[in-house]
């Protein structure tokens, strides 16, 4: 019996070390893709700023106030532009995940969306080929431990992600519906970090 504790102690202990390194190249992924796009940014603010200065020289003196309205409305879309943008190639970057990567991903995204009441979880074909049958009983504990039945559909979804369906009434947690929910918030973080 000690044998196979040792064993199942060697693989969970394994299976931790893996997971944290997973976790850790996935975030250092996500800092390069920041920098990155930090870096292009910067060069498209000074671009911008170049190009509301010409502008505005060419509106003339006799524009004052309006001359200064228009270089922040320029300012101002560029920022905008730039945000979404950013948030774009953000959003490519987490569907285009796969393998482990965008499994440890769609776990930590059914950790933060544990239903509280019996649901059906409905994959995407993609989500269905990266959960291990693990992952979906570690689900249905979560789950278990709010009191709450999780059964998994047979049928998937098209798309990234997945659904869980509490009778009619869904938790879209695809990329898109996620991102799309919290946009207000993940716009603010965006500009903070790229204006700060």
């Amino acid at each position: 019996m000690r044998g196979l504790e040792k064993i199942i102690g060697s693989i969970t202990e394994e299976s931790e070390i893996r997971a944290a390194k997973i976790a850790s190249d996935c975030e250092n992924e996500v800092k390069t893709i920041l920098a990155d796009a930090t870096a292009k940014t910067k060069e498209e603010v000074e671009r911008i700023t170049k190009k509301a200065k010409a502008e505005i020289k060419s509106i003339g003196e006799r524009a004052g106030d309006s001359a200064e309205l228009k270089k922040k409305q320029i300012l101002l879309s560029g920022k905008q532009e730039l945000i979404t943008e950013t948030i774009e190639r953000a959003r490519t970057f987490l569907k285009e995940m796969e393998g482990s990567a965008y499994e440890e991903l769609l776990v930590s995204i059914f950790k933060k969306h544990v239903p509280t009441k019996d649901a059906t979880l409905v994959l995407s074909k993609k989500a269905a080929d990266v959960l291990s049958a693990s992952d979906i009983e570690e689900f249905k504990k979560l789950a278990a431990g709010n009191n709450a039945v999780l059964t998994v559909s047979e049928e998937t979804k098209d798309g990234d992600g997945f659904v869980i369906d509490f009778g009619g009434i869904e938790d879209n947690c695809s990329i898109d519906a996620l991102i799309d929910t919290d946009i207000e918030r993940i716009e603010d973080m965006v500009n903070g970090k790229l204006f700060a």
